[in-house]
């Protein structure tokens, strides 16, 4: 394949690539999946997202939820204490 050269193009290397673009792309995005799933620690999912997994940071804007409280995460940790601080400035 003939190296393409667009200017500003994010993953240019992938298109100097000697190998076909699209499976470079899907190579490089599969390594990014393996390191966001080795990266999560705790996994909690509600009743409408039960499917949800990844990487979130819960950070309510003006109170936290009382189920959040519930959490392994919330109870293991000391986020909630750190969000109180945050938000009430105690």
């Amino acid at each position: 394949m003939e190296d393409q050269k667009l200017p500003g193009l994010p993953f240019q290397e992938v298109l100097d690539s000697s190998t076909n673009p699209f499976e470079e792309l899907k190579r490089l995005l599969q390594d990014g999946k393996e390191i966001i799933e080795s990266s999560v620690i705790a996994n909690t999912t509600g009743r409408y997202l039960s499917r949800a997994k990844g990487i979130a940071i819960y950070f309510p804007c003006g109170r936290i939820d009382n189920s959040y409280l519930t959490t392994e995460f919330a109870k293991d940790s000391l986020w909630p204490e750190f969000l109180y601080e945050v938000l009430h400035g105690r």
